[in-house]
């Protein structure tokens, strides 16, 4: 009622037997308060409800709807420029259902006529399930409104008590007309599924599809969608729910939840190929409104996922830009998913840090998301991101990498000797002068992490195999704090050991995007090594890939397939080869 008060001239409100508040407070709020005793059947007391009022436009909303804030101040203006055009009956407004269990999480969308004109020839028909019927010669039509419409009926506290109601009046119903007709089986499909009755609710989805009670594409959707969703609940094999998604696509080419459910299948097969243009062409499709006005739809609620499958896309094509822009929107919709919020990290985490703040302040509050944040930064870069958010106390070790004081970074750690790593992996951030006067630290290490500290300054001899177990326990640590120089340059470090530890490094640096150091160390290992594998080849290809030499990549991923290879992206890397 708040919502309507100041546009309404009038509020009528029947009661269909409520025992709370309801009718007193409905009088508080200033409605006429009417009272009809009810029948088990819904058409019945909204037509009574119509009756009561006398305006010449209907605003017609269940207790569980209310339009959205900027809707309100819409609808007088809308009404006041169709008023006088007589084939205009009705608007047809978006309506959100969602769940206020789970934060007004999106469940579905839809379109509905909630505002009509006043007029005999329009009432309502169906004791469950009601909808509005237009008695008359000549057709009304409907006008499309933003004029967004929010529905809490489907939440989780009240979903099996409302369909538990639902099914008793429709088992009334066919009781009454002698049996079941085929006008019965859409509604029972709806109501079995929401009762977790998923055979029969798959038996009257295929019933209602043979039947084809009404010719519109929405209808045959919604069946086609309950026996998909159905089987899925039931547990059944992709192959069967295929057949469904193939068979409904048919039918309604242009339902875009078939078409993520046909994407998802796609993901998790690794067609990255199809991936990438179906749903491409579900960010189209949810532009069209009118499209998206024909169906009721669980869309909306999918973008999250959407985005971030795509940005996966746009993140294997290294289309860097679009992948950050994709998991910015993935985020924007559902701000705590951590792998998506580490993907956007890993794209940011050759620097860029003012750049990087800026979008998390954007999507976080510093303060609310800090628990969540700082879970997600711990794999990251010792930066300015990294102290703002975390907020390591000041003076400690972290504190000092994250502001670029690594002298006195080292002195920290080498006070605590159980700290003796991060002693060492503090110097690798420091300048030669300021290494050369670690002189007194550097002799804390073991002799093999410090050779490896001397190779990498500049001042000491090839690592060897006795250095090896050294140079790893740093790389783990390089991997998720170092710098983008640090990275590369003591990255590097590895060809003077095995084929082993060039490939572990190598692959290290593909993960964080450093192509052209990855593909040097690559470069180094021989043709005849036994570390030449399909994996080699697939690894190479990635890195020629990424620095923009398509047909070196191309030969690559040739040879890794020839050897058998089987990442599942291979096949998508040779395509998107081909395209260049």
């Amino acid at each position: 009622m708040d919502g309507v008060k100041d546009i309404a001239d009038e509020m009528v409100v029947v009661d269909t037997g409520s025992r709370d508040r309801t009718v007193e407070l409905a009088q508080a709020g200033g409605a006429a308060v009417y009272h009809f005793a009810w029948c088990n059947d819904f058409a019945a007391a909204k037509n009574y409800a119509l009756d009561q009022a006398h305006g010449d436009w209907i605003v017609f909303l269940d207790a569980d709807e209310y339009f959205a804030v900027q809707a309100r101040s819409k609808i007088r203006g809308i009404l006041e420029e169709i008023h006088g055009d007589r084939r205009i009956i009705g608007i047809s407004s978006p309506l959100y259902n969602i769940n206020t269990d789970n934060n007004n999480e999106i469940i579905s969308t839809a379109t509905q006529n909630r505002i009509f004109r006043n007029m005999k020839k329009l009432r309502y028909e169906g004791r469950i399930h009601e909808h509005l019927v237009h008695y008359a010669k000549k057709t009304g039509r409907y006008r499309n409104a933003d004029l967004l419409i929010y529905h809490t009926g489907y939440s989780s506290s009240l979903t099996q008590e409302k369909n538990e109601r639902n099914l008793k009046l429709l088992l009334e119903d066919i009781d009454a007309e002698g049996g079941e007709k085929p006008r019965h089986y859409a509604y029972l499909s709806v109501v079995y599924f929401n009762l977790h009755s998923y055979d029969r609710a798959i038996h009257y989805a295929k019933l209602a599809i043979q039947a084809k009670t009404n010719r519109k594409a929405e209808y045959r959707v919604k069946q086609y969608w309950i026996w998909f969703l159905a089987e899925q609940r039931r547990g059944a094999a992709d192959g069967i729910l295929k057949q469904i998604i193939d068979a409904a696509l048919a039918d309604v080419t242009d339902f875009p939840d078939f078409l993520w459910e046909d994407a998802f299948l796609d993901f998790q097969a690794g067609d990255y190929v199809q991936v990438d243009r179906k749903l491409t062409q579900i960010l189209q499709q949810i532009q069209d409104k009118n499209l998206m006005s024909q169906y009721e739809s669980t869309i909306y609620a999918r973008l999250p996922f959407i985005y971030a499958i795509l940005g996966f896309v746009r993140d294997l094509q290294g289309r860097v830009r679009e992948a950050a822009s994709l998991y910015q929107k993935s985020l924007r919709e559902y701000p705590y998913k951590e792998n998506v919020l580490a993907s956007l990290l890993d794209l940011f985490s050759l620097g860029k840090s003012k750049e990087l703040a800026e979008i998390l302040g954007d999507i976080y509050d510093r303060d609310k998301d800090r628990d969540f944040l700082s879970k997600c930064l711990q794999e990251r870069p010792w930066d300015e991101v990294y102290l703002y958010y975390v907020r390591p106390l000041e003076g400690t070790y972290e504190d000092l990498m994250c502001r670029g004081e690594y002298r006195k970074a080292v002195r920290q750690a080498a006070k605590e000797r159980s700290h003796l790593l991060d002693e060492a992996v503090a110097m690798l951030f420091l300048s030669l002068e300021e290494f050369s006067g670690c002189i007194d630290e550097l002799a804390l290490l073991p002799s093999a992490m410090q050779e490896c500290l001397f190779r990498y300054h500049g001042g000491g001899r090839a690592l060897t195999a006795g250095e090896a177990d050294a140079y790893r326990t740093l790389w783990k640590t390089v991997l998720k704090h170092g710098s983008s120089e640090v990275l590369d340059r003591f990255g590097l470090l590895s060809a003077d050991l095995g084929d082993a530890d060039i490939m572990e490094t190598a692959r290290g640096l593909c993960d964080k995007r450093h192509w052209q150091s990855a593909l040097e160390l690559y470069q180094g290992i021989s043709a005849d090594s036994e570390a030449v594998t399909s994996e080699f080849w697939y690894r190479v290809g990635l890195c020629f890939f990424h620095c923009e030499e398509k047909g070196t990549a191309f030969e690559c991923f040739v040879k890794a397939q020839e050897m058998g290879a089987k990442m599942p992206e291979l096949s998508c890397y040779l395509v998107w080869c081909r395209e260049s």
